[in-house]
């Protein structure tokens, strides 16, 4: 279980990592929210025991609408990265 604090701790290391800057603090908090959304998602899978592994790279923290959009998948009815 994620607390708000190793939530904070994991998306400041994502930001690093990945050289990420926000507009604002509305934006920040907004991205920290889709961040911690696909990070359960990841979690979640990878708890399950398949074959492959889950893991969170530089797309972390955008929408599915967003990620499809930028592989120009349009009107697609699932997002191509839920499990």
């Amino acid at each position: 279980v994620e607390t708000p604090k190793n939530l904070e701790l994991a998306f400041q290391s994502f930001i690093q990592e990945h050289q990420k800057s926000y507009a604002d603090f509305a934006e920040y908090e907004m991205r920290k929210g889709i961040f911690d959304k696909n990070l359960k998602i990841i979690n979640e899978h990878n708890a399950k025991g398949k074959s492959w592994q889950m893991g969170m790279n530089h797309f972390g923290d955008l929408t599915d609408e967003e990620f499809n959009k930028m592989l120009g998948l349009k009107g697609r009815a699932k997002p191509i990265r839920s499990g």
